[in-house]
């Protein structure tokens, strides 16, 4: 046993043995087969297992669950087949348990990153760099560590290490306050982007600057290992952060020169008046080349260099207010690089800061985009207060943008102004500019689900007609007053189609007559919707057959249907996160039906945490269907809180036991007899909408039958024809 705490979480364990992989084209696959159990903290009582057979395939096991109380487990690994002795090991790839038993092995650097010829990326906390003031980064403890050998040979990986916890717009349920609206975004699949993104850099610079010089993986390594910035204190290469942060502008500047970037400037001494006497400028900048010089009335002075973001220029006294710019000189024979900086001048008034900010605004999927409005100040003062206007500052023509249209998705976009002010090819421009910075700051656009309610529509079907799923009609109620007039037809139609499309014809029968502890009304099926997996639809019932009917007609009009016990709903109504396996009987002929079914909570379902009487069915291969995404963000605590997913008895004990797939919306009825019946909705499957359910009815009246006496003649005396 291993001994493992486990907090409350969602938690990946895997499992690899050293042995072939079939995937791989290596001989005839895995010779042994090892599988790995999660058991109680006394070691008595086996809680979760998810093993298959690996014997001729891959050696590895993935064990997906969720702990809803802090425990602690113990962890068991056996070999079900082979006998040859083999390392293995396990990881923790999500979650934060704590193992608990010695591992004097703990490499967690496998596969893909521990690759000869790959660049393994660790993770440093975004605020834990020297951008925000850390000048002593340290890694974070989920960071993969090296020391994973391979034949014997340590790879030495990770290689560097790269910032996480970074805005994106997409909520990955991670809780972090940055004091801003983005979510944000952990791990090294956060980190290894940003390195990504600093070689595809280095690459455009290097095909810029030296376009003929050759530069292969083993070089990408090298420099932006040799560039990187210490972390954790210790210089060299190490398991934790290999040789450190990568940093790009300290990569790019050693092929090539910057132009200085100036921050600030100022006079050594401050009696001295400039013009009139000689005078010590100190320069504040970044990117400063150890071989600057400045420019001053367009003469070349020479610059005392102190560090790559200080230097010292002594001026001579001078007339008029003539410019000063920091130059570097190009590093690259073809001169491409190096440039001059912006301009300073010493005896004119200071520039005032114009800063133009965008209001921050929400609205609902499908709505118009809120109303911009403008917040202009100059030096922190309002324009009233400055005594000036829009006209004035040559903000009169501010556009306004945003990255959101009627049809985006639930999200987060900007929303942007713009004016022709920053555009100095305009003489206006140009003279504001000399006594003006603008900076124009975006908004954010939040767009939010929009809520809606789906209720089948009442319907009347004469006997004997089939019932089909996607020619049922559905009301969706949502407030259409912030919906341009203009798009609200297609914005219902569209949601009409995504609501169909992954629709089966078939039909859900929870036949009310069956209910032997109680009857099923339409309070069991409160804001309740209805989805099956691809086996339960493929082993549907038929409930007109074809078979002769009346006065020799035949009924072509078949109705489909998934059988499911009413028991089910009353034990889902106890238990939403389980369900048990009740036999269904057919309407139609009183057969017991041959595939038994189960509801099971599909939020539960799709996030990998189904289980049905202790087997598990979902695992984390599984995470689509062909016709819809089925994922978290569809089924939480607001939206699609209540959807009942009806699953086949061969998703639990057939061959593909361990996923689910082939989801489909499917409609409920509750009878298809000559009576008055309810009917529920199919599914609705989106991130863009919260989404509850109302209840419809079905009333089947009785088929006209007509019964004729075919007239007929007979001769005195004979026998009485046929009737």
């Amino acid at each position: 046993f291993q001994d493992i705490d486990l907090p409350v979480g969602n938690y990946t364990l895997e499992l690899q043995w050293d042995d072939d992989f079939y995937s791989d084209n290596a001989g005839t696959g895995a010779t042994n087969d090892l599988d790995f159990y999660l058991f109680d903290q006394l070691g008595i009582k086996r809680l979760f297992g998810f093993n298959r057979d690996n014997m001729q395939g891959d050696p590895f096991e993935i064990m997906p669950f969720r702990v809803d109380i802090a425990t602690k487990a113990k962890l068991m690994i056996v070999r079900s087949s082979g006998s040859r002795n083999v390392h293995f090991k396990y990881i923790l790839f999500r979650g934060d348990g704590v193992i608990d038993s010695q591992t004097p092995l703990n490499g967690t650097v496998i596969g893909q990153a521990n690759a000869v010829n790959s660049i393994a990326v660790g993770a440093v906390r975004y605020d834990n760099t020297p951008a925000f003031g850390n000048m002593n980064p340290t890694v974070m403890s989920f960071s993969s560590r090296g020391g994973v050998k391979v034949n014997g040979v340590d790879r030495n990986k990770p290689d560097i290490v790269a910032p996480n916890g970074v805005n994106t717009t997409v909520d990955f349920g991670v809780v972090f306050n940055d004091g801003d609206q983005f979510p944000n975004f952990f791990g090294t699949s956060a980190a290894a982007p940003h390195a990504a993104a600093v070689a595809a850099l280095i690459l455009e610079a290097k095909k810029k600057y030296n376009s003929d010089s050759a530069f292969n993986v083993s070089q990408m390594r090298t420099l932006m290992q040799t560039t990187s910035v210490a972390v954790g204190g210790g210089d060299g290469i190490n398991d934790k952060v290999g040789a450190g942060l990568v940093k790009a502008d300290n990569a790019l500047q050693s092929f090539a020169n910057g132009s200085p970037l100036i921050d600030t400037f100022y006079l050594e001494d401050d009696t001295y008046t400039p013009g009139i006497q000689p005078v010590t400028v100190v320069v504040k900048a970044e990117y400063i080349s150890p071989a600057a010089r400045a420019i001053f009335s367009r003469d070349t002075i020479p610059v005392t260099f102190i560090d790559q973001n200080t230097l010292q220029v002594s001026l001579p006294a001078f007339v008029g207010n003539p410019p000063l710019t920091i130059y570097n000189p190009p590093l690259v024979n073809n001169g491409t690089d190096g440039g001059a900086s912006d301009s300073m001048f010493l005896l004119s008034a200071r520039l005032q800061n114009v800063i133009v900010k965008v209001n921050s605004a929400s609205r609902k999927y499908g709505e118009r985009n809120p109303t911009y409005v403008d917040t202009v100040t100059v030096d922190g003062q309002t324009l009233q207060q400055a005594g000036l206007t829009l006209a004035e500052l040559g903000l009169d023509d501010i556009v306004h943008t945003s990255s959101a249209t009627n049809e985006s998705r639930v999200g987060l976009f900007y929303r942007r102004a713009t004016s022709n002010v920053t555009d100095l090819t305009i003489p206006r421009s140009r003279e504001l500019a000399e006594l003006y910075n603008y900076n124009f700051v975006d908004g954010i656009l939040a767009i939010e689900k929009m809520p809606v309610t789906v209720t089948p529509r009442d319907t009347t079907l004469v006997y004997g007609k089939a019932i089909k799923g996607r020619q049922m009609k559905f009301n969706y109620t949502y407030n259409t007053a912030n919906i341009d007039p203009a798009f609200n037809t297609a914005f219902r139609d569209s949601l009409e189609s995504l609501h169909k499309t992954p629709m089966s014809d078939k039909l859900i029968l929870i036949n009310s007559k069956q209910a032997v502890n109680g009857s099923i009304d339409a309070g069991d099926f409160i804001n309740m919707a209805f989805m099956v997996t691809g086996q339960a639809e493929k082993n549907s019932k038929q409930a007109v057959n074809s078979k002769q009917a009346v006065n020799g007609t035949t009924f072509n009009d078949t109705t489909f249907y998934v059988p499911l016990s009413p028991e089910s709903i009353f034990e889902y109504q106890v238990d939403s996160a389980n369900g048990t396996l009740h036999n269904s009987k057919q309407a139609v002929n009183s057969k017991q039906a041959v595939n038994s079914n189960a509801a099971v909570n599909s939020k539960q379902a799709v996030n990998g945490a189904a289980s049905v009487n202790g087997v598990g069915v979902v695992n984390s291969k599984q995470a689509v269907n062909s016709k819809q995404a089925v994922n978290s963000s569809s089924f939480n605590n607001e939206s699609n809180e209540n959807v009942l997913l009806v699953i086949d008895s061969t998703d639990v004990f057939g061959s593909l036991a361990d996923s689910l797939s082939g989801f489909q919306a499917m409609n409920m009825v509750t009878g298809y007899e000559v009576g008055s019946w309810l009917i529920g909705p199919g599914v609705l499957i989106s991130d863009n909408f919260d989404i509850s359910y109302g209840i419809g009815h079905l009333d089947i009246v009785p088929e006209t039958l007509v019964v004729k006496v075919v007239d007929t003649t007979a001769a005195c005396g004979d026998n009485q024809p046929v009737y």
